[in-house]
This record gives C-alpha cells, sequence and structure tokens, in this order.
C-alpha cells in the first residue's frame, strides 16, 4: 500500500530527460503520484465499501500502520 520507491536511472535516463526542466520533472513526479494515490484511494473506497474521504483515511493509517511496523514500534 503505497510508500516511496528508489529508482535507479537506466541507460537512456540522460537523453530521456534532455531540454526538460527541473519544473518539468517536479511536475511530472508530482502527476504520477497523485495519479497512483488517487487510485489507491478509489480501489479502497470500492473494496470497502465506503466514501472517498474514509478510504483517503485509511490509506494514511494503514500507510502509518506499515511505517511503525517496519520501524519496529508497536
Amino acid at each position: 500500500a503505497g510508500g516511496y520507491h528508489w529508482v535507479r536511472p537506466g541507460p537512456n535516463c540522460e537523453s530521456a530527460l534532455e531540454g526538460a526542466t527541473e519544473f518539468d520533472i517536479v511536475k511530472s513526479g508530482l502527476e504520477e503520484i497523485m495519479c497512483s494515490s488517487t487510485n489507491e484511494v478509489i480501489t479502497t473506497s470500492l473494496k470497502r465499501n465506503v466514501d472517498l474521504r474514509t478510504a483517503a483515511y485509511l490509506n494514511a493509517i494503514n500507510r502509518l500502520h506499515d511505517f511503525f511496523e517496519q520501524a519496529g514500534i508497536n
């Protein structure tokens, strides 16, 4: 359920980013995060039969639970 993922640039990374400004790169990354988060909220809403706000809260609580569990905090 969500989280951070480290990506290693491939051999074509520099050519793919050629001409892109820092703003373009940040905007693209933000768009990707927003789209995936929205899809997660919709999926949770449908799966648990709750409204979107409740689904967003559930996702946030699950992410916190996962973080604390990985950190060894009970």
